[in-house]
């Protein structure tokens, strides 16, 4: 599956506004809610925030990528999301976190993958925040040009 498939032009944020962790939750959830008919808002960020105490989403490097199952999606759906400034995300490396690529799915969602049925959020992260030969992250190329 191609960053491309889940990822479309009105689901990219190119300037987040939030400063802190919750507000940032809260502008990916907003996009997609607003996006997704059956996709309730007040759910989506209760399953963020509480994948969040569970432990961060942030990598390093600057990336976080939060995810979560919901209702109301019956594959995987994505949001991209940068906040120039950075924000502070108890990031692996302690930097601020700059890129959010929030995966969501149905129930089942973040395990592997049945043979034949499509990727992983694994799969779809490891494509997308794995860096080439020349340094680059894998998705970079593949996100929507007029953002």
């Amino acid at each position: 599956m191609k960053i491309s498939e889940i990822l479309t032009p009105e689901m990219v944020v190119p300037r987040l506004s939030g400063q802190d962790k919750p507000h940032v939750l809260n502008e990916l959830a907003g996009c997609l809610a607003a996006k997704r008919r059956g996709v309730d808002l007040h759910e989506l960020n209760a399953v963020l925030n509480e994948r969040e105490r569970l432990g961060s989403t942030a990598i390093g490097d600057g990336i976080a990528i939060p995810h979560g199952k919901i209702r109301g999606v019956d594959q995987i759906v994505g949001v991209f999301g940068r906040a120039p400034q950075g924000v502070e995300f108890e990031s692996l490396d302690g930097k601020p976190t700059s890129l959010f690529f929030f995966a969501g799915g149905a129930r089942g969602f973040g395990q592997p993958a049945p043979q034949g049925s499509g990727a992983s959020v694994a799969a779809v992260s490891r494509q997308c925040f794995s860096r080439s030969s020349d340094g680059r992250r894998g998705c970079y190329g593949d996100l929507p040009s007029n953002h």
